[in-house]
């Protein structure tokens, strides 16, 4: 958050020159819909002459700029300052709270350090994966990395499940044919 207000004096200005214009009433940034305002956000950057977008001297494309990624971050990291959930409940885990309140290891050199269940889009499945990996992290039966590779894979096959099962609630009646198809699809992908 310090680099959110102290390194953005002119970001802040334009943001406040935003909610005064586009949201006079506000009473708080939590009312806030998040995409809407952003979208909201880089109109109104573009209709007052500031640039949102730039080409990348690295590799030559055209990547968002950091005052259009401003609103975004602002409000995510506002977000992540007011949810006062245990991590185990969010559906963005970040290892480095988990490392903090239950030593859960993970490698801080490593630049994937969020586990995100959203693409889980089964409520059940997703707080069953979430209760799954959590027993097996906090067993140390798992690392967070394998945990990582579990969550990649876990949303594309729960996807493809339910496209051909669609009114499962759980997966007990799970077969080889299930799985055989699951591979072939695999394969063609």
């Amino acid at each position: 958050m310090n680099t959110m207000f102290v390194g953005q004096a002119n970001n802040i200005q334009l943001f406040n020159r935003f909610v005064n214009e586009k949201y006079p009433y506000l009473n708080s940034l939590t009312d806030l819909n998040i995409d809407k305002a952003n979208r909201e956000w880089l109109s109104w950057l573009e209709k007052n002459g500031v640039s949102t977008s730039y080409i990348s001297k690295r590799d030559g494309y055209k990547v968002k700029s950091p005052r259009a990624k401003y609103l975004l971050n602002l409000l995510t990291e506002f977000n992540k300052l007011i949810d006062f959930r245990d991590e185990w409940e969010k559906d963005i885990w970040e290892a480095k709270n988990l490392n903090k309140e239950y030593g859960v290891y993970f490698n801080q050199a490593a630049s994937h350090t969020k586990m995100d269940f959203t693409a889980i889009k089964n409520m059940r499945f997703r707080e069953e994966t979430k209760q799954y990996l959590k027993r097996r992290l906090l067993s140390n039966d798992l690392t967070w990395g394998s945990a990582r590779n579990y969550l990649n894979c876990i949303p594309a096959f729960l996807d493809f499940i339910f496209s051909l099962e669609p009114d499962w609630d759980d997966l007990t009646k799970l077969t080889r044919n299930h799985i055989e198809k699951y591979l072939e699809q695999l394969n063609k992908d």
